[in-house]
């Protein structure tokens, strides 16, 4: 009879001169190298880029004179900004979700300066770059932002005509319905915004500036202060979370230069407690933790087992080293995470009772993260959770032996204090 299948759940002034446009810095000759091939639309694609994180030469520090000088000086302060030589164009990025699912998205963006055949990186809603997969066309930031201010302002227009026509109905003695007029005033206003995202991206205006164009760096960020203007996409959470998703799938070096920005954002906080939506610092020192350890020990393989019936015993030492690759994705929210659907874990179930006393040893004491994340709300990056190797193992032992030994309260519930770890192996043991 097979094992009862459990799902654990876990729960504006004149500005200094022009920047001269340099080259990057030279790369090592014999670095590895992306592919580059040239499509029919005219985009190049990235293709085979070795797994780096990105590089910043940043220009020497500005006398501070404007909120965009001081914004400067607090982006270079997080190990971030836009170099000497970035260029403004359509890129080619993909976004990963804590579902596990990704999206291709072209936009347009800050691209990095580097040499023919090196990995691109670029920077479209926030300062922290994204790694490109295509490059389009390069544009010109200047002539592009001033299209922007046009499109900005037919957005301003399309708003005031809209809050116009609402305060005539609130004036009204008796409840106006939505008009078709309303709805396609808002419509274009929603749709004229995003054009201007598309055209001149809130991150180009270190470009103008280095161009000399000051004036019109002034008009795009118009009276934002430095905190204002550093802080798109910028808080600790919201990087957290990107960091976490890119974690998930595998793509470590670019996870832990993220991590690293969050890092440095989270030593803002005056206390020992976390802002409010915020994940805590110790999150993020067990996150750096874990990536350090995967960088030393390298990658573990997964054991080549029978695909159905028993599996022998002597698969159980390679199937629990292997358990820090269980990538298994939430299906719900709120909701759980079938671990014993996993191939790792279910290979484990089939070997039976010969694994127990490794399962027991693992859940006792590994400390090793898998790629699974358990989550409250994708919306919520602070409610994100990344399960423990030692609750994989607990899913193959209970299926094993057909008895749940851990109450979870919710589905947030989870075993990660070591005294729970070892009261329940005690009540296994018994």
């Amino acid at each position: 009879m097979r094992p009862l299948v459990v799902a654990l759940v876990v729960a504006a002034c004149s500005g200094p001169r022009p920047v001269v446009i340099t080259t990057p810095p030279p790369s090592v000759e014999d670095a590895p190298r992306c592919t580059e091939r040239e499509e029919s639309d005219g985009w190049v694609r990235l293709e085979d880029c070795p797994r780096v994180a990105w590089t910043l030469a940043l220009p020497s520090e500005r006398p501070a004179g404007s909120a965009r000088d001081e914004a400067r000086a607090l982006l270079r302060d997080y190990g971030l900004g836009v170099p000497p030589g970035a260029t403004l164009r359509d890129v080619e990025i993909v976004r990963y979700d804590v579902w596990g699912a990704s999206e291709t998205q072209r936009t347009r963006a800050v691209v990095f300066p580097r040499r023919a055949g090196e990995p691109a990186f670029a920077l479209s809603d926030s300062w922290v770059p994204w790694p490109v997969h295509a490059l389009g066309p390069v544009v010109d930031p200047a002539v592009e932002c001033e299209r922007g201010l046009d499109m900005r302002a037919r957005a301003m227009d399309l708003r005031e005509r809209l809050a116009r026509r609402r305060r005539v109905a609130e004036d009204a003695e008796h409840d106006t319905p939505e008009s078709e007029a309303d709805r396609q005033d808002f419509e274009a206003e929603q749709a004229a915004w995003a054009d201007v995202r598309r055209t001149c991206p809130w991150v180009a205006w270190p470009l103008l500036e280095d161009v000399g164009r000051h004036d019109l760096a002034e008009r795009t960020t118009t009276d934002a202060t430095s905190d204002a203007l550093v802080r798109v996409g910028l808080s600790e959470s919201l990087v957290f979370g990107r960091a976490l998703t890119h974690y998930m799938q595998g793509l470590d070096v670019i996870a832990r230069a993220e991590v690293d920005v969050a890092w440095r954002l989270s030593r803002e906080l005056t206390t020992n407690e976390p802002a409010e939506g915020e994940p805590h610092s110790t999150n993020l020192s067990a996150f750096r933790v874990e990536l350090e350890r995967r960088a030393q020990a390298g990658p573990v393989p997964d054991p080549e087992v029978p695909e159905d019936g028993p599996v022998p015993e002597s698969f159980v030492a390679p199937l629990v080293a292997s358990l820090e690759n269980v990538d298994a994705r939430q299906q719900g929210q709120p909701g759980g995470i079938a671990l014993s659907r996993d191939l790792r874990v279910d290979a484990l179930i089939r070997v039976g009772e010969p694994a127990v006393p490794a399962l027991l040893e693992c859940l006792e004491r590994d400390e090793r993260w898998t790629r699974a994340v358990h989550f409250w709300r994708d919306f919520a990056p602070s409610s994100y959770t990344v399960l423990g190797v030692h609750e994989a193992c607990y899913v193959a032992l209970a299926n094993i032996l057909g008895e749940d030994f851990f109450d979870f309260g919710s589905t947030g519930g989870n075993l990660t204090n070591a005294q729970s770890r070892r009261v329940v192996a005690g009540n296994v043991r018994a």
